[in-house]
């Protein structure tokens, strides 16, 4: 399955309704759900043709499978999101724990030192 291709629109224009749906459902999410950090979801087609732009995937998966994104939240308005191929049938409701493991076995070993680097940044500046 591809995702619809955006060519005709600006980057700055993805990036806007980049933060418009994705970002604005993953805040409302972690808004309603304060304790949880992780969340899986389907992606939205903005958010794919923007990850596909940065070279971060390749659109075309084979059928069996469609795009879904993983969110870490750091801290309150700090998120990480992480784009993943799995299967159309994959729960869009998973429990925190299930989210978590998700994050784990599919995000880069790289993010967890960002991670890490971003927390203890926010450590030392804010309170």
């Amino acid at each position: 399955m591809t995702a619809m291709r955006m060519p005709h629109l600006p980057d700055s224009e993805i990036i806007r309704r980049v933060e418009d749906t994705a970002l604005s459902s993953d805040r409302i999410f972690f808004e309603q759900h304060p304790g949880r950090k992780f969340r899986v979801r389907p992606a939205f087609d903005v958010e794919i043709e923007d990850f596909a732009r940065h070279g971060a995937i390749e659109r075309t998966l084979p059928e069996k499978l469609c795009w879904w994104v993983v969110v870490h939240q750091i801290r309150s308005g700090i998120r990480m999101r992480f784009p993943l191929a799995a299967p159309h049938h994959f729960p869009t409701e998973v429990s925190e724990a299930t989210a978590r493991n998700v994050w784990a076995e599919r995000c880069p070993p790289e993010w967890e030192r960002k991670i890490r680097d971003i927390k203890h940044s926010l450590a030392t500046v804010v309170p």
